[in-house]
């Protein structure tokens, strides 16, 4: 299954929209096909309903007009009294040319009959040289002659045959003399009427033996199959059925029933399905080829569309791609369109301004961080150089500090010395007086020297507790630019 699926992303979206034109070409092609047949299908029932139709009208109006036409013979007061007097040879030359001009009118006319009281036939217009025989078992007989109308298909008991029509009694002073019988035969001559009131082929079936058909080629056993209590041939839509050397043919049967309500014979007409099919088989080649042309001229289109669709879609990753690498000078192709593809291109652009924007932020915050570090490390520099110069005061004005106070202890000693000289030298004032003048001089050019030492050691001590005092305001200040530097890089 994996060998089916195209890999390369022009043949997947080839695939994706040519398989679906495939798919909706082969359905609606199936489509209109089940509806040409469907249409096909409705059009024959309905022609088949319509010869229905035609079909049982024209026997209902075959009926009725020889039932009009007997109930107008039997008001005749002359054939009354014919009837009445058994007068046979009245009745021949009577009835005769009457049963001849109707035959002329109407050549389904094929029984013309008159009985007796008893039900014995008295005259046979269609055939003179019969007469006599009793037909009062006769269903329609029997009707007439209890004075009531009786219409509708009559199997003959003495000739087999197979009529409908009417018969009427004959009455006289409210008493039924005789009867009245017209009716046209179901015969060969039937199954070409048939043939042409449906507009196809009949055939007439009388105690289950053909007695006329236009349609031919129908094997017995089809024949009996059409006539059975539960064939489709019996109900509204028929029944189709492939007859040899004729083709197929859409069938209705219509059961003949006689007075008695039982079945004596069928009426079987079938319509051709030559045109039919015909025009089904062009309608059918018409759909395909319209679904041919129609995928013959979308295949190339959905691949050049495809093709077209991959090739930005390919633009656009590799646009991706360049992105991906930290170029963000690449164009976005795409942008502008108004589709998904469209929207694709229009979200990496966007993506591809705010990595922009992001980048130049971080190279913004980079600049002032290592601004923040130089200034740090310049105010570091500073602070050290700074304090080194004050340790190097510092350092300076405690040697001179204590080199004072070597020389001061020095002066000290020299004046405990020369004190001490003094009051040595006391007892010999007298020797020498003379010196004492110059003695006490040197004394006191001494304590001049002993207080300029102690008032220059009391100056290089303030010196230096000044010293000190701005060496701390100084590391103040420097802590107070340090923390400035600090919040100002942060």
């Amino acid at each position: 299954m994996q060998r089916l699926i195209p890999t390369g992303l022009r043949a997947q979206i080839s695939a994706v929209v040519v398989a679906p034109a495939i798919a909706i070409a082969v359905l609606a092609s199936l489509a209109s096909l089940w509806t040409l047949s469907r249409i096909s299908s409705e059009r024959s029932t309905e022609a088949l309903h319509r010869a229905t139709e035609r079909t049982e009208m024209s026997m209902q109006a075959s009926e009725q007009g020889m039932q009009t036409l007997a109930l107008a013979l039997a008001t005749n007061p002359a054939l009354i009294a014919a009837v009445a007097a058994r007068d046979t040879a009245g009745l021949g030359a009577m009835m005769m040319p009457v049963y001849d001009t109707l035959l002329e009118s109407d050549p389904r006319i094929a029984v013309f009959e008159v009985g007796g009281a008893d039900g014995r036939v008295l005259l046979r217009a269609q055939q003179p040289e019969r007469a006599g025989d009793d037909k009062s078992s006769s269903p329609d007989i029997r009707t007439a002659l209890a004075g009531q109308v009786a219409t509708g298909a009559v199997n003959s008991v003495t000739t087999g045959s197979i009529t409908y029509g009417a018969t009427v009694p004959l009455q006289q002073d409210g008493r039924v003399v005789g009867t009245l019988r017209v009716a046209g035969g179901i015969d060969g001559s039937m199954a070409s009427v048939i043939a042409a009131i449906t507009g196809g082929e009949a055939i007439v079936v009388g105690r289950g033996q053909p007695m006329g058909a236009t349609l031919h080629g129908v094997a017995p056993d089809l024949l009996a199959l059409l006539q059975r209590p539960d064939s489709p041939a019996l109900t509204p839509d028929g029944l189709m059925v492939d007859v040899p050397g004729t083709g197929t043919h859409l069938v209705r049967t219509l059961p003949i029933i006689d007075l008695a309500g039982q079945p004596v014979g069928a009426i079987i007409f079938g319509l051709p399905m030559r045109d039919w099919q015909a025009a089904e088989r062009w309608g059918t080649l018409a759909t395909l080829g319209a679904a041919l042309i129609g995928l013959v001229l979308a295949i190339p289109l959905a691949l050049i569309l495809a093709g077209r669709l991959a090739s930005l879609i390919r633009r656009i990753a590799g646009a991706m791609s360049v992105l991906a690498g930290g170029d963000l000078s690449q164009p976005i192709p795409g942008v502008g369109r108004r589709d998904e593809v469209g929207a694709m291109a229009g979200a990496l652009k966007v993506f591809r301004d705010k990595l922009a924007e992001s980048r130049g932020l971080e190279d913004a915050s980079l600049v002032a961080r290592l601004a923040r570090e130089r200034r740090a490390a310049a105010l570091e520099g500073y602070t050290q150089d700074f304090g080194q110069s004050i340790a190097g005061v510092m350092s300076q004005l405690e040697q001179a500090s204590e080199g004072m106070k070597q020389a001061a202890t020095r002066m000290t000693s020299v004046v405990g010395q020369t004190r001490t000289q003094a009051s040595g030298t006391a007892g010999g004032a007298a020797e020498a007086s003379g010196n004492l003048v110059a003695v006490a001089s040197a004394v006191e050019q001494m304590s001049a020297s002993v207080g300029e030492i102690c008032r220059q050691v009391a100056y290089a001590a303030k010196v230096a507790a000044e010293a000190v005092r701005e060496a701390g305001a100084s590391d103040g200040r420097m802590r107070a630019v340090t923390g400035s530097a600090d919040r100002i890089g942060d």
